[in-house]
């Protein structure tokens, strides 16, 4: 894949209750891979084709209570805001009751940090402070950190997922020297850390 073309998160697009890959390329464009496990069986741009490459996403995570994939975005001065979608359609837009946050602060990911079935947001400040905006939908209900309160900044978290198989939002860690490691969570607190098994 052209590097031009990045990651940014996954979601299920095309509706068929599987994890497929959004990618973003450094003009703009939006594209997703429909998969079946790690096997892309389709392709399909967004009806936005194109934004601002000022904007990056950031996340995806239901942010209209409709059951269904949307996708976060954040802007380089800090302003954030959300596509609601239909599958791979743009069926409306809104920001956040906190619509703009110091650029000393990044998302990182999204996932359900107080256990109430709904998208959270995951901050990290350039400091190394972690944090967490505890959501219902784009409305900030409350705020919170982690039981780490603090770490190096040579690790910068670099997605969430459940890698205890538990059930519950883990962090996955990344640092400067290419070290991998996790954080084993329940909501905001840490009861776990492991490192990776290369084969």
């Amino acid at each position: 894949m052209d590097p031009s073309w990045q990651i940014k998160s996954t979601g299920d697009f095309n509706r068929d209750g599987q994890a497929d890959i959004l990618w973003e390329h450094s003009t703009g464009l939006i594209y997703a891979w429909f998969m079946s496990g790690t096997t892309v069986i389709g392709q399909g741009g967004f009806t936005i084709p194109q934004v601002d490459p000022s904007w990056q996403i950031k996340g995806t995570g239901d942010f209209n209570r409709d059951g269904k994939t949307d996708i976060l975005w954040e802007h380089a001065s800090g302003v954030l805001w959300s596509w609601f979608l239909d599958g791979t359609t743009v069926i409306g837009q809104g920001g956040f009751t906190i619509p703009q946050v110091d650029p000393s602060w990044r998302i990182k990911g999204t996932g359900d940090f107080n256990e109430d079935g709904k998208a959270d947001i995951l901050w990290m400040h350039s400091s190394g402070v972690v944090w967490t905006w505890l959501l219902d939908g784009t409305t900030v209900i409350g705020q919170r950190g982690f039981s780490i309160p603090q770490v190096d900044p040579s690790w910068q978290v670099k997605c969430t997922s459940d890698f205890n198989h538990d059930g519950k939002s883990d962090l996955l860690w990344q640092h400067a020297s290419g070290s991998v490691w996790s954080w084993s969570m329940n909501g905001a607190t840490v009861i776990g850390q492991s490192g990776f098994t290369l084969p």
